[in-house]
């Protein structure tokens, strides 16, 4: 018994290190996943400003 339970102690520590490295990655996707729509975000609305700038460029050369 004491064989099993001196085992378990020794692997319990990579266990609890395997747990957070994949508590960690877990937050990092999160984090990169939200970045990348921020990112998305971002685009879209130079996508828009851009357009915007265009008619207006186009309004001012009209007079």
């Amino acid at each position: 018994m004491t064989e099993n339970n001196d085992e378990y102690n020794d692997q319990k520590p990579q266990n609890v290190i395997d747990c957070a490295k994949t508590n960690e990655e877990f937050h990092l996707h999160e984090r990169m996943t939200k970045i990348e729509e921020m990112t998305n975000a971002l685009y879209e609305l130079l996508q828009e400003k851009s357009q915007m700038l265009d008619k207006i460029s186009e309004i001012l050369k009209k007079y």
